[in-house]
């Protein structure tokens, strides 16, 4: 709930208070709630390196999936589409049935169209 309002540093310390005290599903939601914050603040380093833990350290496909779509979003906020696409893509490919691979395929398809128009 901290997150949602401007209470960023309350939030931001609640989350690394999770994380000293639990190596489970609930460290893999604050390193993704971490990264969350960090892209809103355009934190996209961090940001991505909250996300892609998740990624890399927890078997939750939910989470997993999630994570990888708030990568592609910090790597498409720094100008790495190509990279950005890779996230997208293993979101669709690995997660599917994550409720973020909506949103991952619809980027993935905008992305690829611009792709094939040139811009």
């Amino acid at each position: 709930a901290l997150a949602h309002t401007n209470r960023r540093r309350d939030a931001q310390a609640a989350f690394e208070r999770t994380l000293a005290l639990d190596q489970g599903a609930l460290a893999a939601r604050a390193h993704l709630e971490l990264g969350r914050l960090h892209y809103a603040a355009k934190e996209y380093d961090p940001a991505l390196s909250e996300l892609l833990k998740v990624a890399v350290l927890y078997d939750l496909p939910e989470e997993t999936g999630q994570a990888l779509l708030g990568a592609g979003q910090a790597l498409e906020a720094q100008g790495d589409v190509a990279r950005a696409i890779e996230q997208y893509r293993e979101v669709v490919e690995k997660h599917g049935q994550s409720s973020a691979a909506p949103a991952a395929k619809k980027r993935l398809r905008e992305l690829q169209a611009k792709d094939k128009r040139g811009v």
